[in-house]
């Protein structure tokens, strides 16, 4: 597994990805959360608007499809395969010819 990783580092790729990924997550949902305190305490009205909106927002879903190579994929099997094939790639080490 190390010699993955030094693999995975030497062609360039960032180390610290999951971590990245992790804290713009958790910023996000900070803001969302200051967002509805915020409209909680000022008005009521706008509080509900907002949290109306949210729950009626879920058929645009973020994780509702994925993009693979220009192609958006709905079907959790194909959606497995395809993961399956970008971490293969990803492992592989690339060949200079």
């Amino acid at each position: 597994m190390k010699i993955l990783k030094t693999v995975w580092c030497a062609d360039g790729r960032p180390r610290s990805a999951p971590r990245l990924h992790r804290n713009s997550v958790n910023q996000y949902l900070i803001k969302l959360d200051q967002e509805l305190d915020r409209k909680a305490e000022v008005n009521s009205e706008d509080f509900w608007s907002l949290v109306k909106r949210r729950r009626s927002s879920k058929k645009n879903l973020v994780g509702a499809g994925l993009n693979f190579d220009g192609t958006v994929f709905r079907d959790p099997s194909v959606i497995t395969g395809k993961w399956a094939e970008y971490i293969q790639d990803l492992y592989t080490p690339m060949r200079e010819e």
